[in-house]
């Protein structure tokens, strides 16, 4: 089944989940500037203040956040940890744990992202359009899927819920690299 959207669809990526966050807005009105999240008792400590979420809006089109300590390539040889700069709202939501840092974003700009950081700047047009629509397919069926109503088949007592092996609860798709293929 298609799904129709009013306007511009958003994709929600996780970025990183820690019992710790540290981030930056850059912009975002009176929030702008450094701050550290932490998780006590299953909920984020922020300002001096207990939440189960928080949601950071950008008031401009050049605001960005930077999120501190995000791993790159987990369980790759070059894995590492990195600070990198987004666009759109960041989303701290609390779960197992953790504080998980989501960024909400269009999928058009989000699709920008990924196809200039796969893609040579000197590969073909043709090529750099055929990527960015394999790529939007991918995406809106990952944003689509989660709405699939034969997900679950029940035997008795018992049932069976199939998922994708990308399928998140809390995001639509992530920044690791299992997202990625």
């Amino acid at each position: 089944m298609i799904k129709k959207y009013e306007g511009t669809p958003l994709v929600s990526v996780g970025i990183v989940g820690a019992e710790s966050i540290t981030f930056t807005l850059n912009g975002y009105g009176a929030s702008s500037g450094a701050h550290t999240a932490t998780i006590r008792n299953g909920l984020i400590q922020y300002d001096g203040k207990a939440h189960m979420r928080l949601c950071f809006k950008p008031q401009s089109p050049t605001d960005s956040f930077s999120l501190e300590d995000v791993v790159i390539g987990v369980n790759f040889h070059w894995q590492r940890l990195e600070t990198q700069t987004f666009r759109g709202s960041l989303r701290l939501l609390a779960d197992g744990g953790k504080i998980w840092a989501i960024n909400d974003l269009p999928v058009e700009d989000y699709l920008e992202s990924v196809i200039s950081s796969e893609m040579s700047a000197q590969s073909s047009l043709p090529l750099l359009m055929a990527h960015a629509v394999i790529s939007r397919s991918w995406l809106m069926s990952q944003i689509d899927g989660k709405s699939s109503p034969n997900t679950q088949e029940t035997h008795g007592d018992a049932f069976i819920r199939w998922y994708d092996h990308t399928d998140h609860t809390l995001f639509d798709v992530c920044a690791d690299d299992h997202c990625q293929r």
